[in-house]
């Protein structure tokens, strides 16, 4: 059963079947996630630090995508779910969430949205 939240261009949807499997039809390297900045941010404990430099992050490849996937698929075997969001057949958006870090938390372990 699929749980599906509708909106005007996009949808939302659990994946019903393993979107990490390598034979899977779901292609992350369809996100855009390149992106330009003129600041970053350092976490210390509670503390953000911004710092004043360009950044710039290129696209992800397959392969480049291959590590990440292979993390989340253990996650979402461990009980995690994961979210994509599409624009009609195209992915432009995933979350992974990882269940039971212990009792009381869970993480949001990836969240990448297309840069359009």
């Amino acid at each position: 059963m699929w749980n599906v939240w509708a909106v005007p261009v996009t949808f939302l949807a659990w994946f019903r079947s393993d979107p990490f499997h390598p034979k899977s039809s779901v292609a992350f390297s369809e996100i855009d996630v390149s992106e330009d900045a003129t600041a970053i941010y350092i976490q210390h404990g509670e503390h953000l630090e911004k710092l004043h430099q360009p950044f710039r992050r290129e696209s992800r490849s397959a392969e480049a995508w291959a590590p990440e996937i292979s993390t989340w698929r253990r996650f979402v075997c461990d009980g995690g779910r994961a979210f994509g969001s599409f624009e009609e057949e195209r992915l432009v958006g995933i979350a992974v969430m990882r269940a039971a870090l212990d009792k009381d938390t869970a993480q949001l372990a990836g969240l990448y949205v297309d840069s359009e």
